[in-house]
């Protein structure tokens, strides 16, 4: 693992994935994180003093649930010609790692820590998660944002 220090950069992603007003899947399952699947990394690598250094989107054709609702187009502003034209998610993460200059190499994602926020059809079909955590120190910063402590270094 890459030890980080007070001049590492810091890699932010900021997923978008599927979803319905209804909060059902098409099928008439319930919504969850097993059956979204994700449609854009977001990502922007800044300094541990918030400058930005560089930004990318990087959009996802969904392939479980190819159709987007209008509810998810509106939430998101990612229409269907947008995740049509859009790689697949294996692909993406090639295209992420080549951003950030990795070397690529994709790993299957069967550790429940790494994939507990990635869609269940990423592990199931045996495709590759988005390699960082083999680089990369992971802060889940979604807990700041419901008020709880969180102390990054």
């Amino acid at each position: 693992m890459v030890s980080l220090n007070d001049h590492s950069p810091l890699l932010v992603i900021d997923l978008e994935a599927t979803c319905w007003e209804s909060r059902k899947v098409p099928s008439g399952q319930p919504q969850s994180i097993h059956n979204m699947e994700i449609i854009e990394f977001g990502c922007a690598l800044a300094t541990r003093g918030g400058t930005l250094l560089d930004s990318k989107s990087f959009l996802v054709r969904p392939v479980r649930h190819p159709h987007l609702s209008g509810f998810c187009t509106e939430l998101t502003g990612i229409n269907q010609t947008m995740v049509d034209t859009a790689p697949e998610y294996v692909k993406v993460c090639q295209e992420i790692n080549t951003w950030l200059g990795c070397p690529t190499k994709l790993n299957a994602g069967r550790d429940a820590r790494q994939t507990r926020h990635l869609p269940s059809g990423v592990t199931r079909q045996g495709e590759a998660w988005l390699p960082l955590s083999s680089r990369l120190v992971h802060h889940n910063l979604r807990l700041c944002a419901v008020g709880r402590s969180c102390q990054i270094k």
